[in-house]
């Protein structure tokens, strides 16, 4: 469970950069057969995360589907995702999410991690503005 230890600690960035492009590295074909292996943990998950174009990022929400070609990292526990700074804040109700707190560089944080290509339908988008402009997006998601 070491390649999820890696990733937890610094190798996400690089593996899910080569995802985002398509290129699926010998790293993130081990990762996703350790992360496999765990058991599922349906539930509520949390995700905050930055995006410099918020204005797509919100066209792409209110299409009603999203589909994260990468891996997708998530905490069971709100308060971590408030934490994080971000313009976009996730609530995700998913089936296939996998525990990986225990093998975590940060196990407190109690990561919960979506294998690339999990599609999610999206509930509800709630746009924040500051000043009259674009600030924020939250939006509710659910796993299909």
């Amino acid at each position: 469970m070491q390649v999820i230890t890696e990733y937890t600690r610094h190798s996400y960035r690089a593996i899910n950069r080569a995802l985002s492009a398509g290129d699926v590295t010998e790293q993130a074909a081990a990762l996703i057969e350790a992360v496999s292996a765990l058991p599922a943990l349906p539930g509520t998950s949390y995700r905050t995360f930055w995006v410099d174009d918020l204005e797509g990022m919100v066209t792409t929400l209110k299409s009603g589907k999203v589909l994260y070609s990468a891996f997708t990292s998530t905490s069971r526990l709100r308060s971590v995702a408030e934490r994080v700074n971000g313009n976009v804040k996730l609530t995700i109700e998913g089936y296939s999410g996998w525990d990986i707190a225990p093998y975590s560089d940060a196990p407190l944080e109690m990561e919960t991690l979506f294998l690339p290509g999990r599609t999610f339908r999206v509930k509800r988008v709630r746009v924040k503005t500051i000043a009259g402009r674009l600030g924020s997006v939250e939006a509710d998601l659910v796993e299909l």
